[in-house]
């Protein structure tokens, strides 16, 4: 698998305990990050659902078939959300808040597009580390399981 450049990793749509694992991993490091940086809670709830709502998307969204997709779509739909439910802008002209509204689409697809590299660079560690054990076991890289396979 990690023999084609073309290869795009992202959220499987059958997920095994290894891979439960290291999502477990990922998300303690990420908190244990933001807990040192001291983080305020909405922002840890907002960061942390980002990542969530990324990874669910790109299973889900799309049949799985295109997850940059998913991502840029999900980053869009999730920035709105935060801006519409925190209330940001309140103190601003109704037709500004809209205006702001109607904006966050952009960043939103950006920070989707970068949320999903992410989310899918956890999958490709994954990869590896499967291929590495499969060799440090013996068996060849074509043996280990394929994420569909499961």
């Amino acid at each position: 698998m990690l023999d084609s450049p073309k290869t795009i990793y992202s959220v499987p749509r059958k997920v095994d305990l290894a891979t439960l694992l290291v999502i477990t991993v990922f998300y303690a490091c990420l908190f244990a990050l933001m807990n040192l940086l001291r983080v305020d809670f909405w922002s840890f709830l907002a960061i942390g659902g980002f990542f969530s709502f990324i990874g669910i998307s790109q299973a889900i969204l799309l049949k799985g078939e295109s997850p940059r997709a998913a991502s840029m779509v999900a980053g869009a739909i999730y920035l709105a959300a935060i801006f519409l439910f925190s209330g940001a802008g309140k103190s601003l002209h109704p037709a500004f808040r809209i205006a702001l509204f109607l904006g966050t689409p952009t960043p939103g697809v950006l920070l989707g597009y970068l949320g999903g590299s992410c989310v899918g660079g956890i999958f490709l560690i994954i990869d590896y580390v499967r291929t590495g054990l499969a060799r440090f076991r013996g068996a060849r890289p074509a043996d280990t399981v394929k994420f569909d396979d499961l």
